[in-house]
């Protein structure tokens, strides 16, 4: 194995002399991209006789490609996305390439867009392995074997349950593709999206079809459907590829063997008339004569008053140049980008808005396809402002703020402040492109890697043949028009028809009878297809034809299984990566005052970033409120900077310009019990990297903590509630493993109050009042009174009689003060109910009266000299660490200012390290109607928005970096039906349409082991399923190299500069030391010279799987370190319970509630 990275960008004499078609190994060059120094660092080729394109670009990294494919969807039966799931992981064709992926330490992610569909990957086996990969995934893509009867069961087929405790049958409706897209139309944005795209192209419209499919019509989707769309889109002509490479692969030998790649994979020629990535023939929308549509559309939520979210969108008829396209977008951003954006002041912002519509954010947006449809948003509206009148008001506002844009006098005061935040916008995305030349680009990363595409596609507007990546010459045009006196926004405002042309504005109202209404007609469904069964098998009770259904499946299922136990296994590299990241080079430095700093380098980086670690353990638990709060305050309520207060808005716009990114978030070792605030800036240059480091000073030591800033504080207080209450409402692989986490670690507060949003959320409510000033004592007075009327008036009040209080309360005291709290508090007091179940909603209503009364009569001076008093514990000497990761010229000229500034921390107070209680505080809570619950096994988080459910299940399996043998060999085997193999666990459950992302997980370092699924259709037949493939599993020598492969599978070296340095500096400040690594991979490679591992291996898997696998191997309860969390509907646990009652015996899984995350007074 070689992993090629040159300690200097060399330019490449190849591009540099390319010439517009000139000929390379059957490809044409249509054109290169500079970089910022106007050097060549890649260039696009297409093939002669297939018409495929090649951007290749030479950045240092290993090997990394991206196939693109132009999918547009013909319908909403999801063809596209159908096409993503089945080509590389089914049939013999898709297992072989998921295998050898695994044999040759490679990774790999796809995603299905409006228009293309992606797949790209990287191999850390070296340059022959990455070629073969290529190929293998090229023919894979373009020559599919798997079967139709694969297809059924990938994007929507009828399975059965077995009910465990009786052995009766029942139906259910499965599929991959499906399963995740119902998930989809469980949240509330895909139902707008859905509508506005038919709004402004019409239905039945390629860019108004749902590429991911529309479950209605997923269940319509034939095999022949399928195969039909795979055949006109799945042509080396309608597809690319994205090519990154080190300088020491030649351009020329790089596309001689890229050219037979393709000879072997496509034997016919058919070219597309569209060539490139966003050329596209459709039909022109069939909207554009359509009025202005106001519309409120209904989206599936348990709780009414879930906040909802609004789109503003101008018809898609525009049509521009790339110098356009960036003026629109700088507009945009400036306009509607957030915090300094005229909308933000418009709608959020407490100290200028028009109207409070309790929305937390603002963006604006300008599609890419056909059109070029501008749209606005605002999110976390509270829904009793959706309505149409309202959404007609909310037209006419942002209209008129438009207008205002464009009435600004030539010279003004107002045109000279848009213009400036419009240049910091720039100038931030001239960074971030000057970034991305000197960066892996991510390629096979779970959702990234597509800035490339975005930024290819783009270029593809210019019609020149040597394209600047970082747009030069047009940057600086755009910045002559916005150093100017004169508006020319009127102008392009006038050419964008924005104030001409009405948009439509449609929004996202909850309403909790749409989830009623899909299990009815699911049921409905579920009762057609047993008469259909009836009537196909000619049996009379549901239970006869179910079970002639059911042979006939398993007979399929046998044939499946049997096709595929002939699968080719590769082999595995001769010489695989001993550590995490064989080829960083870094040191660890003492700075000042005894502080450690992990420094790595790479003399190929042009950028740099440098960070401090504060350990949060100095904090006591009754300060905890606050621990949310710290990133807030080091990046988000401004600074005090050389004497002079930098209000939030100015402090943004001036590191735009002074650095490449400033930011602040919390780092975990979770099992080292290590919870860390961190500080980082980063820059393109040297004086960037000094910029961030003053700018780091001025965060970490004069944040601006004052009461004449308290609106600005209480503003992201606010946005923040809204965010973390919607975060249920994403995607499950965004939320699920926090509330897991929380529970795994309740014995400690940091980890909850930092890592758990449903513990944040009641901090930040906490944190609201806090900050509150309550006004005089006779307000304080008057405020109390009402608090403890209403605690009287709630008390054993039922959950629609609570609801009736707080829609209908007592009359407020005549006082300014109270007429502004007291409506907060009731509208906190509602959110907070719906983290309530019933039987704790008398006591939580009391509680939650009482802690706002306390809170409420603390003055905002006194919470600002707590969080400051938190601030000089943090800042101590003994307590911090730090990490830089650049080339050792930018660090040798910042080491005297990195000196001071850890030179500035406080030596002489030493650090107290808080031990705190170690009280199962969620398990405390579940008491409060649970009597006598001291160590649950089993328990979840009660979600009933959605009808599938999830499973994160953790347990210990050795020790910490444990080589003894029966600890390594109990972890491969493991491994034998892990990672992506189509044997393995992850493709056989996502193959039964039983799980979305799930699979086995084994850590060898940190002795952990994990089994995670979601989006279930039923997590018992789930776990069942899972449990009989191991059970049935046939000792097969083939899987333990296969196993091996599993082990040197995490590298690093594919991963941006700046992750590497940093995850090492975390490495050894948790004891996993390159040299503990390598022993441990040695141990590895010593048990395979040394011993007969198939006969070990195998015999061992129980002891490797049991602990996180309900009934394989010993109870659950007797696992070690063991934490068996599930989400979902109630009906989840359920079936459950009863699948653990037939494995294990009669055992509870506890339901849990948002309210049991709360760190109470």
């Amino acid at each position: 194995m070689s992993i090629s990275i040159t300690t200097t960008a060399m330019a490449d004499e190849y591009l540099e002399s390319l010439t517009e078609n000139q000929k390379a190994a059957g490809f044409s060059a249509v054109n290169v991209y500079e970089n910022a120094l106007g050097n060549i660092m890649g260039a696009r080729f297409i093939s002669d006789k297939y018409g495929f394109i090649v951007d290749l670009l030479k950045i240092q990294s290993v090997p990394q490609g991206f196939f693109w494919v132009k999918t547009p969807p013909s319908s909403d039966m999801g063809e596209s996305h159908t096409c993503e799931h089945l080509l590389l992981g089914k049939g013999t064709q898709g297992r072989y390439v998921s295998v050898l992926e695994d044999m040759s330490l490679g990774n790999s992610s796809a995603w299905t867009a409006q228009t293309n569909t992606v797949y790209h990957f990287n191999t850390v086996a070296g340059d022959e392995a990455f070629y073969n990969l290529f190929e293998a995934k090229l023919n894979a893509l373009l020559n599919p074997d798997f079967t139709d009867e694969e297809i059924r069961r990938e994007v929507c087929h009828v399975g059965v349950n077995l009910d465990p405790r009786d052995s009766s049958l029942s139906l259910e409706e499965k599929g991959t593709v499906y399963t995740e897209m119902v998930s989809a139309f469980e949240r509330p944005q895909r139902f707008l999206w859905k509508e506005l795209g038919e709004t402004l192209y019409g239905k039945n419209h390629p860019l108004g079809n749902v590429s991911g499919g529309y479950p209605d019509d997923i269940r319509k989707m034939t095999p022949e459907d399928m195969w039909h769309f795979h055949e006109e889109s799945y042509y080396l002509g309608n597809m690319g590829v994205i090519v990154a490479i080190p300088n020491d692969i030649k351009t020329e030998d790089f596309l001689t063997k890229v050219s037979a790649i393709l000879e072997r994979c496509q034997s016919f020629e058919k070219n597309s008339t569209n060539i490139g990535m966003n050329n596209f023939d459709f039909p022109p929308p069939a909207a554009l004569d359509m009025a202005a549509v106001t519309r409120v559309v209904p989206a599936p939520s348990q709780n009414p008053d879930d906040p909802g979210d609004l789109m503003a969108a101008w018809p898609a008829d525009l049509e521009y140049d790339l110098f356009e396209n960036m003026v629109l977008e700088t507009f945009l951003s400036t306009f509607a980008g957030g915090p300094t954006s005229n909308l933000y002041d418009l709608f959020i912002n407490s100290e200028t808005r028009k109207i409070d519509l309790g929305a937390n954010s603002v963006w604006g947006y300008v599609s890419s396809e056909m059109g070029h449809p501008i749209i606005f948003g605002l999110n976390g509206i509270n829904s009793d402002y959706i309505t149409e009148e309202m959404l007609d008001s909310i037209r006419g506002m942002i209209i008129e703020e438009i207008r205002n844009v464009h009435n600004y006098n030539n010279g003004s005061e107002q045109l000279a402040k848009f213009n400036e935040y419009a240049r910091g916008r720039v100038i931030e995305r001239q960074k971030q492109l000057e970034k991305l030349l000197n960066t892996p680009p991510m390629f096979g990363f779970r959702r990234a890697g597509g800035q490339w595409q975005d930024i290819l596609t783009m270029l593809e507007m210019s019609d020149e043949f040597r394209k600047s990546v970082v747009l030069k010459n047009r940057i600086p045009k755009l910045q002559q028009l916005l150093s100017s006196d004169t508006n020319f926004w009127k102008e392009y405002i006038d050419r964008w028809n924005l104030l001409s042309a009405k948009p439509h504005v449609l929004a996202s109202k909850p309403d909790p009878s749409m989830l009623t209404k899909f299990a009815e007609e699911k049921q409905k469904r579920i009762s057609g297809y047993l008469a259909e069964f009836k009537k196909k098998y000619n049996v009379d009770s549901d239970e006869g034809a179910i079970a002639k259904f059911k042979e006939e499946f398993d007979r399929k299922t046998a044939e499946l299984e049997a096709i595929a136990a002939n699968d080719e296994m590769p082999e595995f590299i001769d010489n695989p990566p001993m550590t995490l990241d064989d080829q960083l080079d870094y040191e660890v430095m003492e700075l000042d005052n005894g502080v450690e700093m992990v420094a790595s380098t790479f003399e190929n980086m042009t950028s740099n970033q440098i960070a401090i670690a504060l350990r949060l353990d100095v904090i006591p638990e009754s300060q905890m409120v606050y621990v949310p709060f710290l990133p807030d305050i080091l990046t988000d309520v401004g600074v005090v900077k050389d004497g002079q207060v930098i209000r939030y808005e100015e402090m943004r716009n001036r590191l735009r310009e002074d650095v490449l990114n400033f930011g602040s978030f919390f780092e975990y070792g979770l099992d080292e019990g290590r919870v860390e605030l961190v500080l980082r800036a980063s820059g393109n240059n040297q004086q960037e990297l000094k910029n961030g480091i003053e700018w780091m000073n001025a965060a970490l030591y004069s944040p601006y903590l004052d009461t004449n800033n308290l609106s600005r504080m209480m503003d992201i207080v606010d946005q923040s509630l809204v965010s973390l209450r919607n975060r249920m409402k994403g995607r499950e692989e965004d939320w699920v493993r926090s509330p897991a986490n929380g529970y795994r670690y309740q014995t400690n507060p940091l980890i909850m109050s930092t890592n758990c949003f449903l513990t944040r959320t009641h901090h930040y409510q906490r944190l609201k009042w806090l900050l509150t000033d309550p006004g005089s004592e006779d307000d304080r007075v008057m405020l109390s009174s009402y608090l403890a009327e209403l605690k009287e008036k709630g008390k054993g009040l039922d959950r629609e009689s609570l609801k009736n209080l707080i829609d209908n309360p007592p009359a407020f005291p005549s006082s300014e003060k109270c007429e502004k709290i007291i409506p907060q508090v009731l509208r906190a007091l509602g959110n907070s109910l719906a983290d309530v179940p019933d039987a704790n909603l008398s006591e939580d209503w009391q509680y939650l009266l009482q802690e706002t009364e306390i809170d409420l009569m603390v003055e905002p001076s006194r919470a600002i000299e707590d969080m400051n008093n938190i601030l000089a514990a943090l800042r101590r000497a003994d307590n911090a660490r730090m990490y830089m990761i650049s080339n050792s010229t930018d660090r040798a000229a910042t080491m005297s200012m990195i000196n001071e500034f850890a030179g500035k921390l406080d030596s002489e107070t030493k650090s107290e390290r808080i031990a705190y209680a170690g009280r199962k505080r969620i398990v405390e809570r579940l008491n409060d109607r649970e009597k006598g619950v001291s160590d649950p096994v089993y328990v979840g988080l009660v979600n009933n928005n959605t009808s599938n459910g999830v499973m994160v299940f953790n347990a210990r399996s050795a020790d910490k970096i444990d080589t003894t043998d029966e600890s390594v060999l109990r972890y491969l085997a493991g491994n034998l039906y892990g990672g992506g193999g189509g044997h393995g666990l992850f493709m056989r459950t996502w193959g039964a349409g039983l799980a979305y992302s799930n699979g086995y997980g084994a850590g060898a370092l940190s002795g952990l082991v994990s089994y995670y699924a979601e989006r279930c259709p039923n997590i018992a037949e789930t776990m069942r399923f899972v449990v009989d493939v191991l059970n049935n599993a046939e000792t097969d020598p083939k899987l333990v190299d296969y196993a091996i492969a599993q082990a040197f599978s995490h590298s690093r070296a594919p991963s941006p500069y700046e992750s590497r340095g940093s995850q090492m500096a975390s490495d050894l400040e948790d004891g996993y030391y390159p040299e503990k690594v390598k022993a441990y991979r040695q141990k590895i490679l010593e048990l395979k010279e040394n011993r007969d591992l198939t006969k070990e291996l195998f015999s061992r898997m129980e002891e490797a799987y049991g602990p996180v696998l309900i009934g394989y191997g010993k109870p659950s309860s007797e696992s070690r370190d063991g934490s068996f969390f599930i989400i979902g509907p109630d009906a989840q646990f359920q079936t459950l319970e009863e699948y653990i009652e037939t494995v294990e015996g009669p055992q509870k899984v506890y339901k849990l509630y948002p309210r049991d995350f709360w760190l109470t007074i």
